[in-house]
């Protein structure tokens, strides 16, 4: 913790030259992602002095960038999801606590992640140290003695995985062109999928068969879970490395700019000035603004968390109550829907808006999962299950990506993380409640699932009615 938090609370050794031509491009193009005609240039050595590759209309550095903070993006999602294929093979009376573990851990790393990476302003260092701590928490977990054990080092590695949350998000908004922010956010949100697909399968390879599935405390070969889980460290490990290897270089100087442009900009708006990076002072506390926006996005976190992390994480329990043989194998159908929810995102976000396609996936999840407990209840056979099911994990997907959007770029740079670390919290609040109301609820699926469908349509609700459209806003 001391490593993750503590130590970056000084002044980041990355400033940028002031005579750099990456510094006189900004200078005359202005703040970052301020313009739809403007393309931000990241302040990487290989940049200078020669002309901008372009990939979709989006700088090639951009899109380096972005795949780095997508890549721990995935390793959330492993993190998060792989215990869900573990969960069967437990002792039911420890199901509830030790899938609650890295809930818990995230609600505390975000908060503190959010407010640090706004105080030091050095997004990028916030996010490594997250990464290292999330990698050394869940190799630990593989290596648990026993159920409590497993609780802590849950705990730890969703500390790191909540740690790394607000400021990949801060920096997606931050490095994104206007007119294509939405669509780059749902790039970097679409790696949640390639994390889910990953997981799913490899719970397919290695555990086999839930049934089979009895999760003790020895250490051998036959211990499946753990070679399950020593290989889910690999993604949080590959992202720290690749963070580490290109985004401390290039992007922190750009957040550097966004924030000292936020404070030349007092009433009207002043050009860059060369000696405003000269000026800045990393010790100003956050400020945190719009916080009836902020009631509001609470609320739709609420929603979206209890319902998708809730079902998500009991998917293996829930399909192998309603009498499915190959568990992990429609699970992986289920990781799978990811992909038609990320195509709708990308397509629709940037063209209709971020509300209506929050508010239509919302809704759409709602439906399903009200469709899902009555093909449970009075439809024999499985298909329609599965399908409604699959439905409901696509529209929740396509959900997400567009509310990553719309709040990160509801909020100022300087206190943008600490929002979304605050939401981040709400949001996990609602995921850890979700976990013990399922496991109390796992023998009713209908009820479960109804439940899901109105948490879904409260956070519909509140952003039907109380969010204002963020499309094509200059980030303050």
């Amino acid at each position: 913790l001391f490593q993750t938090f503590l130590l970056p609370l000084r002044v980041s050794r990355s400033w940028i030259a002031m005579d750099s031509p990456t510094t006189l491009a900004q200078e005359e193009n202005g703040v970052l992602g301020s313009g739809a005609e403007n393309l931000p240039l990241l302040c990487t050595s290989d940049n200078k002095g020669k002309q901008r590759k372009l990939i979709f209309g989006v700088d090639k550095s951009v899109v380096l960038t972005l795949t780095c903070l997508g890549a721990g993006n995935a390793a959330e999602a492993v993190e998060v999801l792989s215990l869900g294929y573990i969960l069967l093979g437990l002792k039911k009376k420890y199901q509830s606590l030790i899938s609650s573990g890295v809930y818990a851990g995230m609600l505390v790393g975000g908060l503190v992640s959010g407010y640090v990476s706004d105080l030091i302003r050095n997004r990028s260092e916030a996010f490594l140290r997250a990464l290292y701590l999330a990698t050394g928490g869940a190799l630990c977990a593989s290596l648990s003695p026993g159920p409590i054990a497993l609780f802590i080092f849950r705990a730890l590695a969703g500390i790191g995985v909540g740690a790394a949350t607000p400021p990949l998000f801060a920096l997606a908004a931050e490095v994104s062109p206007i007119e294509r922010r939405g669509g780059c956010i749902t790039y970097v949100a679409s790696f949640w999928m390639i994390g889910s697909i990953f997981a799913a399968g490899l719970a397919k390879i290695i555990l086999r068969s839930a049934n089979s599935l009895d999760v003790s405390w020895n250490y051998t070969l036959d211990e499946r879970w753990r070679i399950y889980a020593l290989i889910c460290v690999l993604p949080a490990l590959f992202s720290a490395l690749a963070a580490r290897r290109f985004l401390l270089s290039t992007v922190e100087p750009l957040s550097r700019i966004e924030y000292d442009l936020c404070e030349d900009r007092q009433g009207e708006e002043n050009i860059f000035e060369a000696n405003s990076i000269q000026r800045a002072n990393p010790t100003i506390r956050p400020r945190l603004r719009h916080r009836k926006r902020l009631l509001i996005l609470s609320i739709t976190f609420w929603g979206l968390n209890f319902g998708y992390y809730g079902l998500s994480t009991w998917i293996s329990v829930v399909l192998d109550k309603v009498g499915v043989k190959d568990v992990y194998g429609v699970a992986l159908m289920y990781a799978a829907a990811n992909i038609p929810g990320n195509i709708a995102a990308f397509a629709l976000v940037d063209s209709i808006g971020r509300k209506p396609l929050l508010v239509g996936s919302m809704a759409l999840a709602t439906l399903a999962a009200l469709s899902l407990a009555y093909a449970i209840y009075y439809v024999p056979g499985l298909t329609l299950t599965i399908i409604t099911a699959m439905i409901f994990n696509a529209a929740a997907t396509s959900g997400w990506a567009s509310l990553d959007s719309i709040s990160a770029e509801s909020f100022p740079a300087e206190d943008r993380a600490t929002a979304l670390g605050i939401l981040t919290a709400v949001g996990r609040i609602a995921s850890v409640i979700a976990q013990f109301v399922n496991g109390a609820l796992q023998s009713n699926p209908p009820l479960l699932l109804s439940v899901t469908a109105a948490f879904m349509f409260c956070g519909c609700c509140a952003t039907l009615f109380g969010l204002r459209e963020s499309k094509l806003t200059q980030l303050e």
